[in-house]
């Protein structure tokens, strides 16, 4: 992704261009559909939902269905085979697709966090899930999965902020809430932005994060960022 006013290449879920200061602008994910979670085929949720449709489809053909001939059969030991290779896998945990991620695959290797508002006037949570290894970024909506896309190849990405977690941040809350809930909260330095941006705000930006508060205060927007060696984050 490029930025739109200069050119230069951006970073994964960045906010603002890193050469001219603009800010990016995000494109909303495409809506979501009614197999949104199967679009988690490139990470171990995939292989437990695409086994278990295996898995049901041999027990169907194994029952009495397969006493017609024009059906094919599934012998017991290939039954038994999907059975120990879905039973080897971890439980899907939590009510939600982000949660169920998480008991997976952990807690990503760098995220954005943001509210993103309807038409109707109402605000949801928005969140970002990038893991390298997996070359994949997850996108969810209030908890729901709502896209799951690539990422170009991660390997001159080596410092990822993993000592931030998502759930560290809640949307609305004051700095003060945030700084007792985030290591090393001194490292992070407070500015005021820009007047060109045309928005009351202000942002604290430090040791890969960056979290931009709105005039009262409040949290809008969280970036926790991965760096190449040497490279220092600033404003």
């Amino acid at each position: 992704m490029r930025c739109a006013t200069c050119g230069v290449g951006l970073r994964p879920g960045a906010a603002f261009c890193d050469s001219c200061g603009e800010p990016v602008r995000h494109q909303p994910p495409p809506p979501p559909s009614a197999n949104s979670r199967a679009r988690l085929a490139w990470s171990a949720g995939g292989v437990l939902v695409g086994l278990a449709v295996v898995a049901a489809g041999l027990f169907w053909l194994s029952g009495s269905e397969a006493d017609d001939p024009a059906l094919p059969t599934a012998d017991a030991a290939s039954v038994a085979r999907v059975q120990s290779t879905l039973d080897s896998l971890p439980a899907l945990e939590g009510a939600t697709d982000l949660e169920q991620l998480r008991s997976l695959l952990g807690p990503p290797d760098a995220f954005t966090i943001f509210g993103d508002q309807s038409p109707d006037g109402s605000t949801a949570r928005r969140e970002e899930w990038f893991y390298y290894e997996l070359y994949s970024v997850y996108e969810f909506v209030d908890g729901r999965l709502v896209a799951n896309l690539p990422l170009d190849d991660p390997s001159d990405w080596h410092i990822f902020p993993r000592q931030y977690d998502p759930a560290m941040f809640q949307l609305g809350e004051t700095w003060v809430q945030v700084a007792g809930r985030i290591p090393e909260p001194g490292s992070l330095t407070r500015f005021e932005l820009e007047p060109e941006y045309d928005l009351p705000a202000s942002y604290y930006v430090g040791n890969q994060l960056l979290l931009l508060f709105d005039e009262a205060g409040r949290l809008l927007y969280v970036e926790a960022i991965p760096l190449e060696p040497g490279e220092a984050l600033t404003p």
